[in-house]
């Protein structure tokens, strides 16, 4: 394990009468890895300890190191397997409070981006120590994700619009949705899923309307074009409306 020690016996067994001693060395170590003492001179019949250090820092993985023993023309070698163990770093408990729905984790910025209808807000929480780095004011946020430019996130609400965030600034713009059809309460649109050309797809609700899975399913399918910020109602269609 990084950072601790361990021991191991090495011994030498005589073979055609041999009673000599032996000089034995390790060889093929991990980086980060060293062996104390360094050699060793063990006599036939006996045996000796060598103790492992890894360094905080030692490659972890399993390694092949090679017991290597010599005296006069003889030699002989020995395969042993080590492993070091990355050591497990104790996190205490981030407490980010309200309710965290949906999240989108930005790799290469690696942060995590998490919808909290709970206090209106997008959380930015970091990839590294769990921090948070941010809380952005947005109106009853539910689905999450990424714009093809890799820096502007669209967030679906269960408020009368969708929201674009800016991953540097954190600017947010909202696109309230202006009602067409004969709704009596209006459309909200909770599920968002980004195409690569710019459109978002988004399942729309009608307020007032029960359901088991009201924020993940939806009674419409529309478009939301972000080159024109214009809405369109994909599903139903006057064919299939009262099916």
């Amino acid at each position: 394990m990084q950072g601790g020690t361990n021991q191991v016996q090495v011994s030498v067994t005589g073979e055609n009468g041999f009673t000599g001693s032996v000089s034995v060395t390790l060889a093929g170590l991990p980086t980060g890895v060293t062996a104390s003492p360094a050699n060793l001179t063990i006599t036939a019949g006996n045996e000796a300890s060598v103790e492992l250090s890894a360094a905080s820092n030692a490659a972890t993985g399993p390694q092949s190191v090679s017991i290597n023993g010599a005296s006069g023309t003889l030699s002989a070698n020995v395969s042993l397997q080590l492993t070091v163990m990355l050591v497990a770093v104790p996190d205490p408990y981030h407490f980010v409070g309200g309710m965290l729905v949906h999240g989108f984790y930005d790799e290469s910025r690696q942060l995590l981006f998490a919808t909290n209808p709970g206090l209106n807000e997008l959380d930015v929480i970091s990839g590294l120590d769990f921090s948070i780095k941010a809380r952005i004011s947005v109106p009853q946020p539910w689905g999450i994700d990424q714009m093809a430019d890799g820096k502007t996130l669209v967030l679906g609400t269960q408020a009368q619009e969708i929201v674009t965030v800016d991953e540097d600034t954190y600017a947010v713009t909202p696109h309230p949705y202006i009602a067409t059809g004969n709704y009596f309460y209006g459309l909200f649109f909770p599920m968002v899923v980004v195409l690569a050309n710019g459109e978002v797809l988004m399942t729309g609700l009608e307020q007032g309307i029960e359901s088991d899975d009201i924020y993940e399913a939806g009674e419409y399918l529309y478009e939301w074009n972000s080159n024109t910020n214009t809405f369109g109602q994909l599903e139903p269609t006057a064919q299939n409306a009262q099916q």
